[in-house]
């Protein structure tokens, strides 16, 4: 098949989701041309994604620099025409948006099937189908922050014309739902998790009094909760924080800020930002790790918390959103009340001072991730996905 893959920024460190979905339906022998609204970090040479950030096909921005590549659309008048109804379209019409969103994909449709992810990125992609750019069917992917601050008048026209829907969780599911999705065409479908990168033999259990060392993956931003997590450290029994190390891997907006509250609670030695790692340094960061900490406040499913379940880690979570759906509370990690430092503090204790529950809840989680979340059978589940969008 010939397959579009729309996003916001390609690649992004962290949607890894989506660079690992074009990288697998090209190992499937299936073209991807993938679109985005900016580029993201370039791979390292090497790296089977650098091809692929290479050819994306970029929009234009809406300033001097990008009048040149604008200017395509002189040769197609009547469409142009259509993208810039502000009546049919408002804003996105008025302000030139669709116009210039219009650019990468003249004469590069029909597709097979358009991946759009996120669902703003697909209410525009459903828009140049409406004003008339042929692209092919469109099935929508949803992935959380874009239904939690959605209305139903933005998404209207997709959920009317959208040929499949697919959110990454139940509990995102019904919230799309809610939102005016279609049931008959809305699919539930986890992020696979190549497991042969993020997986480890069985751990050897800690001993009590052995020292504990704890980590999180995810972007510096303030719907990750890492504050609380920090905070939930400083407020440990002196005699455990002395033996715990806590990293951070991720990099984002909110560094400065925490690693000024580092700094205040005297955490200097104990808490470290290690910053964006590639898949190989997130790896060796949670093979050197007994505790996952995953403390958001908000979160679609958490492919994060999969990986380190891959890798034999207990996780503690926030009962939230869909990290239920991948952490049994009890069996595979601990979860606590959304933004409770106070408990994140007692679920680490609890771990700290029962290391064989800790092993159990590793290996437990290491044969759901594999039952449940495997990169492989979730593309057997897409590819049924995409024959139903495409009739």
């Amino acid at each position: 098949m010939r397959i579009a893959v729309v996003a916001g920024r390609f690649p992004a460190v962290s949607e890894t989701f989506i660079s690992r979905q074009v990288l697998d339906l090209q190992r499937l022998g299936h073209g991807v041309d993938v679109y985005a609204n900016r580029a993201g970090k370039t791979p390292e040479a090497g790296d089977p994604l650098a091809p692929v950030a290479a050819g994306v096909r970029l929009r234009p921005r809406r300033n001097l620099s990008g009048l040149a590549e604008g200017a395509r659309m002189f040769g197609h008048p009547l469409l142009s025409a259509r993208l810039v109804n502000p009546v049919r379209y408002g804003v996105d019409g008025s302000s030139l948006r669709l116009l210039f969103s219009a650019v990468p994909y003249i004469d590069q449709g029909p597709y097979d099937v358009v991946l759009a992810h996120f669902g703003p990125n697909a209410a525009v992609v459903a828009k140049l189908r409406d004003a008339g750019l042929p692209l092919g069917p469109l099935v929508t992917f949803f992935h959380g922050s874009d239904v939690a601050s959605a209305t139903e008048r933005e998404f209207a026209l997709l959920f009317r014309t959208g040929e499949r829907f697919v959110a990454v969780s139940e509990d995102l599911a019904r919230r799309a739902a809610a939102l005016g999705a279609p049931r008959e065409r809305l699919h539930v479908l986890y992020n696979g998790v190549d497991l042969d990168r993020f997986s480890a033999p069985e751990r050897a259990p800690r001993r009590a009094g052995d020292p504990l060392r704890l980590v999180s993956v995810a972007r510096l931003a303030p719907v990750k909760g890492l504050e609380h997590a920090v905070a939930a450290v400083e407020t440990l029994p002196e005699a455990l924080r002395a033996r715990v190390q806590y990293q951070i891997v991720g990099e984002g907006d909110l560094r400065g800020s925490l690693q000024e509250q580092i700094d205040r609670a005297g955490l200097g030695s104990v808490v470290t930002l290690r910053g964006g790692l590639p898949p190989a340094g997130v790896r060796a960061a949670l093979l050197d790790a007994d505790v996952f900490l995953f403390p958001s406040l908000n979160e679609g499913l958490g492919v994060a918390a999969i990986e380190a379940m891959g890798c034999g880690l207990p996780v503690i979570g926030s009962r939230i959103g869909g990290i239920p759906e991948v952490v049994d509370d009890g069996v595979t990690g601990l979860l606590v009340p959304v933004g409770d430092s106070n408990a994140i503090a007692f679920a680490i204790v609890q771990l700290a001072e029962d290391p064989g529950l800790a092993a159990a809840m590793g290996g437990a989680g290491r044969g759901r991730a594999h039952e449940r979340f495997d990169a492989q059978t979730q593309m057997r589940r897409l590819l049924e996905i995409v024959d139903l969008a495409r009739g």
